[in-house]
């Protein structure tokens, strides 16, 4: 046949069968990162968990912290997002207004931009 060929397979089984096992601890956790376990109603957060679990995962990390609180305003579809979120006003960061394109991602309602407003002021710290 090929003598290269089949030196060269019996060198990779050879490295394969000898090769140390990884330290890895037998308590490992294989998990996932998800943000729907912070969903607002219990019933879909816990329905994405057991879904996360059924696929086999053990662990769930939420990938953003997240408070419910004075300083933050729910959002959702209806505000012309693609899923829930949240303006968090407790970490504000300034961006160019060109970043932004000609087009906004979202709205919000006078009542809602009120309530932005207060956010704002209380992670501020504004007392009027």
């Amino acid at each position: 046949m090929f003598p290269g060929r089949i030196t060269a397979f019996a060198a990779v089984l050879l490295t394969l069968a000898f090769t140390p096992v990884a330290g890895a601890s037998l308590t490992m956790y294989i998990g996932a990162a998800e943000d729907e376990g912070r969903n607002g109603d219990p019933l879909v957060a816990g329905a994405k968990m057991a879904l996360a679990h059924d696929a086999g995962f053990q662990a769930i990390r939420v990938t953003a912290l997240w408070k419910t609180g004075m300083s933050e305003l729910p959002l959702d579809q209806q505000h012309g997002l693609r899923g829930r979120s949240v303006a968090g006003c407790d970490s504000l960061q300034t961006i160019p207004k060109d970043v932004l394109g000609p087009h906004p991602v979202g709205s919000l309602s006078p009542d809602e931009l009120a309530a932005l407003d207060r956010a704002l002021r209380f992670a501020l710290g504004i007392r009027t």
